[in-house]
């Protein structure tokens, strides 16, 4: 995911000019996870769909498209907080986002 995120940032970064950087990976995080044509043809409800895939498997791919989605907030959320840090340095926007991350994941 990772992996995608930078590379899927670079494409941005170097497809519209006059973007930043982290501009570039705030719109990746949203870009990054998204599989809707795959999940659509093999989750979807449509005929072939339900006489050629099995229903398990079918769950076990709408579960991946969540999980796989749900993944790309803390990176949405990363990308926000350094984009939007004032008179904070980087340390510190990385410091907000572990600590508020963790409280979101408690709560």
């Amino acid at each position: 995911m990772v992996v995608g995120w930078l590379v899927t940032g670079a494409f941005i970064y170097a497809l519209i000019p006059g973007l930043s950087f982290l501009g570039s990976l705030t719109i990746a995080a949203c870009a990054t996870p998204t599989d809707p044509i795959l999940a659509a043809s093999v989750v979807g409800k449509g005929k072939f769909a339900q006489k050629h895939v099995p229903s398990h498997i079918r769950h076990l791919l709408q579960c991946e498209s969540g999980c796989n989605d749900g993944a790309a907030f803390p990176f949405l959320y990363l990308a926000l907080f350094l984009n939007f840090r004032e008179s904070h340095s980087v340390g510190q926007a990385i410091g907000w986002w572990i600590t508020l991350g963790e409280l979101s994941a408690l709560l």
